[in-house]
């Protein structure tokens, strides 16, 4: 019964029931995409910060800078957060705003889809995996503060598009973070096999993904692939929460945000 609801449009970011769920806040009656649009500007250029916080730290300089997985992240997380000012902005200028799903917010659909496990992914693997309070040592308070801002920072401001708009979450779509996820340790897997190092000339990216010991690397990222599937799964809970909430206290008359998200 459960299967036969499933459309193939589901999987996809073509449609959806309400295009106003990609231009609304969540925690508004009004029906003006205003609210919104200056909650994704503020976003955009926090995001734009942490980028040139990250580029500007060093690494930008560096032929390096996009081997690592942090800094995908941070492109997706302000490639989503454009992505989503943009629709904000049309909504602003077009009286009514659409009606129905456009390629735009299709396109702001698949990153933020993206942006959101990955941010969270990346977040946890560092803190759990990489970072060790015992050996590192931060030269600078700057340098402190950068990395709490690309490894904590990017999953915070994530989550605050998540819980400020009305984005649908599918659990259908977890197969976009985790094809950006398999394509990334693709590449990780290809640039050991091609002789290249990190920026302390190692010949791995990440010491948890050394394929000079294939069977330990595949299992760290099949273990991380089944990770960003849970985190993607916490999303969409994330996102029913919110409706639910927002619609409790905002609009108690008002269900329409119901169908905002689903888990299939």
């Amino acid at each position: 019964m459960f299967l036969r609801k499933i459309r193939c449009s589901d999987l996809w970011v073509s449609s959806h029931d309400k295009s106003s769920d990609f231009y609304l806040c969540a925690w508004q009656r009004g029906a003006s995409p205003w609210p919104l649009l200056w909650v994704r500007a503020a976003l955009a250029a926090a995001g734009a910060a942490v980028l040139a916080w990250s580029l500007a730290g060093g690494g930008g300089a560096s032929p390096r800078w996009p081997i690592y997985l942090t800094n995908w992240g941070l492109l997706l997380l302000e490639g989503a957060a454009l992505a989503g000012l943009l629709v904000s902005c049309r909504a602003v200028c077009r009286r009514p705003p659409e009606e129905s799903t456009t390629a735009w917010m299709s396109l702001y659909w698949v990153l933020f889809n993206v942006a959101q496990t990955v941010a969270l992914a990346i977040t946890v693997l560092y803190w759990l995996l990489l970072y060790d309070p015992e050996t590192t040592v931060y030269p600078t308070a700057e340098a402190l503060g950068r990395d709490v801002a690309t490894h904590a920072l990017n999953s915070a401001l994530t989550l605050a598009e998540l819980l400020a708009a009305r984005t649908p979450a599918r659990a259908l779509h977890a197969w976009q973070p985790l094809l950006l996820a398999t394509a990334y340790a693709a590449f990780s897997a290809v640039y050991y096999a091609a002789g290249g190092t990190n920026i302390f000339g190692e010949s791995f990216i990440y010491p948890v993904l050394d394929w000079s010991t294939p069977a330990a690397a595949g299992a760290v990222a099949g273990a991380s692939l089944a990770g960003a599937l849970v985190l993607h799964v916490l999303v969409c809970v994330l996102a029913r929460a919110r409706s639910a909430a927002a619609t409790a206290l905002m609009r108690p008359g008002d269900r329409d945000l119901d169908s905002a998200t689903r888990l299939p």
